[in-house]
C-alpha cells in the first residue's frame, strides 16, 4: 500500500525519502562517484542497516537481498592520474578503471567467509589483491577498485568500522537500500515524485498467517508463507547480478532519451581522464550500473554448494582467481 505523491506546493517539503537510507557516497569515495538527481537518492545518511538486516537474509537463495541493497556504484569521476593509480597500486595500466566502470562496491558476504583478512585495514587477504594489500582488483573485470566494503572479514563484522573513529554508530559507510531512490527529480536536492511506501504487501501475508495459526488452520498458514517464499526465490534461468531501481526514472528507460529537463546540464562535479566536465545524462549513464555483488558475495557457498550454479561467465574467472577447479551439475 502506498499514500499518493502529490505536489509539494501545499507545504515547504514533499516526497523526500529518497535522502534517508543511502550512504554518504560522496564522501568516502574518494572523488570517484560524486552525487547527482542521476544517482537517485541523497547521501544524507540518516538511516542505515544494523548487522542483523544484513545477517538476516540468505545471500545464495533470497533475491529480495539483492534487489533491496544497492550494492554497486558506478564511477562517475576520474579522481586521479592514471599513472598515480598504477604507482599507488601495483597495478598495470590496462587495470585502471574509467568512467563506467565500478566505483563503489559493497560485499554481502556471511561471517563464515574466509576470503578477507583484515578488511579495516585494508587488507583483502586473498581476493582482489593488487601488488600490495590495501589494493583490490575485482576479479570479475581485472580492474582496480577505489572502494570495496565487505561486511564480514576474518570472522568479525567491520562494516561499520570504515569512515570512523569511535563510535561505530557514527559510520557513513553501510550498503543502503533502493526502495525509494528517485531519478525523476529535477534538482539534486528536488522533489521525489514516487509513492510513500505505508504498508507491505508481505507484512499482510505474515498476518494472514498468524491469523490462520491462531485458528488452527495451519496447512492453510503453510500455504500462506510458502506464497511468500515463491515470491522471494530466484526464479529459473533468472540473472542473479541483474540489478535495477528508481534511478532509471532520469531518463526514459525506451532509447535512453533525455526526459529530465537537467538531463544535458553540467554541474562541474564529474569529469573524464582529460579532465573535461560530463553533464547529467553522461554521469547518469556512468553511475547506473545495472549489477550487483552476488557472485563477489557469495562465491565461497557456490565452490562449496554445486547446486546452486552461476553462469559460466561470471563464475569462470573467479574460480580462476581462488585456485579451485569444479564442474557444473
Amino acid at each position: 500500500m502506498s499514500c499518493q505523491h502529490t505536489s509539494s506546493a501545499t507545504g515547504r517539503f514533499g516526497n523526500r525519502t529518497y535522502s534517508y537510507f543511502n550512504p554518504q557516497f560522496s564522501n568516502f569515495s574518494g572523488g570517484w562517484t560524486q552525487r547527482g538527481q542521476y544517482i537517485g537518492g541523497m547521501d544524507f545518511q540518516r538511516c542505515h542497516p544494523t548487522e542483523y538486516a544484513y545477517a538476516i537474509f540468505d545471500n545464495v537463495n533470497d533475491s529480495r537481498m539483492w534487489k533491496t541493497f544497492k550494492t554497486v556504484y558506478g564511477l562517475n569521476n576520474i579522481a586521479s592520474k592514471a599513472d598515480d593509480v598504477v604507482a599507488t597500486n601495483g597495478i598495470t595500466a590496462d587495470q585502471v578503471p574509467t568512467l563506467g566502470d565500478q566505483g563503489i562496491i559493497f560485499i554481502l558476504n556471511k561471517k563464515s567467509d574466509n576470503r578477507f583478512k583484515d578488511a579495516t585495514n585494508s587488507d583483502y587477504g586473498t581476493v582482489g589483491r593488487g601488488g600490495i594489500a590495501h589494493s583490490f582488483v575485482n576479479p570479475e573485470t581485472n580492474k582496480w577498485m577505489p572502494n570495496v566494503f565487505p561486511v564480514y572479514a576474518g570472522g568479525q563484522y567491520v562494516l561499520n568500522t570504515y569512515g570512523v573513529s569511535g563510535n561505530p554508530a557514527q559510520s557513513n559507510v553501510f550498503c543502503g537500500i533502493n526502495k525509494t531512490d528517485d531519478g525523476s527529480r529535477t534538482a539534486e536536492k528536488g522533489d521525489a515524485h514516487r509513492d510513500v511506501i505505508m504498508a507491505r504487501t508481505g507484512e499482510t501475508y505474515l498476518i494472514k498467517a498468524e491469523a490462520q495459526v491462531r485458528s488452527g488452520n495451519f496447512q492453510d498458514a503453510i500455504s500462506t508463507i510458502n506464497q511468500l517464499r515463491a515470491r522471494a526465490e530466484w526464479k529459473n534461468g533468472e540473472d542473479r547480478e541483474y540489478y535495477t531501481d528508481g534511478s532509471m526514472a532520469f531518463l526514459k528507460s525506451a532509447g535512453g532519451d533525455e526526459d529530465n529537463s537537467t538531463a544535458l546540464s553540467t554541474l562541474g562535479k564529474c569529469k573524464d581522464a582529460n579532465g573535461t566536465k560530463i553533464n547529467n545524462t553522461e554521469a547518469f549513464k556512468a553511475s547506473f550500473l545495472q549489477k550487483n555483488t552476488y557472485y563477489l558475495s557469495t562465491i565461497s557457498f557456490h565452490i562449496k554448494n554445486l547446486s546452486v550454479s552461476p553462469p559460466k561467465k561470471s563464475i569462470t574467472r573467479l574460480l580462476s582467481v581462488y585456485g579451485k577447479r569444479t564442474e557444473r551439475r
